[in-house]
């Protein structure tokens, strides 16, 4: 006698925790953003994006070349949510 087939499914992957790696299915659809961008987001001057690059401090980047950076939507989120704060003391 032979065992029927089981017609489970695999559970749907998870969305990227902090530190996954970038998400590379969003990157082949284009979603990546320029510094002009990206510190339209996050509402900051593309001058602070590059000091962040230099010291580690801002969200993860995308080197494409040695003169084109791009940020991943999915970065620019985590970056904004290990930011977030309950009070002063943290």
């Amino acid at each position: 006698m032979s065992r029927p087939c089981s017609t489970t499914t695999a559970p749907a992957p998870a969305a990227y925790p902090l530190g996954a790696p970038t998400d590379p299915a969003g990157a082949a659809r284009g979603n990546l953003l320029t510094p002009a961008q990206a510190g339209e987001i996050l509402k900051v001057k593309t001058s602070l994006l590059e000091r962040w690059r230099s010291t580690g401090g801002g969200p993860r980047y995308i080197k494409l070349s040695a003169k084109v950076v791009r940020y991943s939507q999915i970065d620019i989120d985590a970056f904004v949510i290990g930011r977030v704060m309950s009070n002063t003391a943290q």
